[in-house]
């Protein structure tokens, strides 16, 4: 063997590492989002990161949002019959948020009051809730899609985190709603 056939050799043995080492530092900020966005990640060796992760991370948004000190208005729609399974629990809890959201869409003439994610973006635009608030939504939707759509199911101790997470999520939209022209 040649030097030249040597070095071809080395150089045809690290190409293909070499390339996937460049495209995941090339797309690092992406990977990174979806990563953020995953609800759950199975690990070789057994490793799991769930749930959890992200609910965690919602009550960090929590304890930085600055909430109006305000009172919240009365429910706007009385509260569903209270579920035992945590799977449940969750989908109401969110249905929650989306009413207190379409009836806000409709005080605020909005042509898409059934839209959750439309009413939320006039509320972020028109700066009526706080940017913590805005991503709290979308990790709660991003949960509950996670729960209404996977195989795995949530623990009452995971269920019970996501309810009081959404209840300050509802508190704050109930405050917003009442800001809005």
């Amino acid at each position: 063997m040649t030097w030249l056939q040597f070095i071809s050799s080395i150089v045809q043995s690290i190409a293909w590492p070499l390339a996937v080492v460049i495209a995941i530092l090339l797309m690092r900020q992406q990977l990174i989002s979806i990563l953020e966005r995953m609800l759950e990640l199975h690990l070789p060796g057994g490793t799991k990161i769930i749930l959890r992760d992200v609910l965690a991370k919602n009550d960090q948004l929590i304890e930085q949002i600055e909430l109006p000190k305000e009172e919240a208005p009365k429910q706007i729609a009385p509260p569903r019959p209270e579920a035992t399974d945590p799977t449940a629990r969750i989908i109401n809890a969110w249905a929650e948020v989306e009413e207190i959201l379409r009836v806000v869409g409709e005080q605020s003439g909005s042509q898409r009051v059934g839209n959750a994610q439309w009413v939320i973006n006039i509320l972020r635009n028109r700066e009526l809730i706080a940017p913590g608030i805005y991503e709290l939504f979308q990790n709660l939707r991003g949960v509950r899609n996670a729960v209404a759509h996977a195989k795995n199911f949530p623990t009452n101790d995971e269920a019970n985190h996501y309810v009081a997470q959404a209840e300050v999520l509802k508190n704050a939209l109930l405050i917003a709603g009442n800001s809005v022209p």
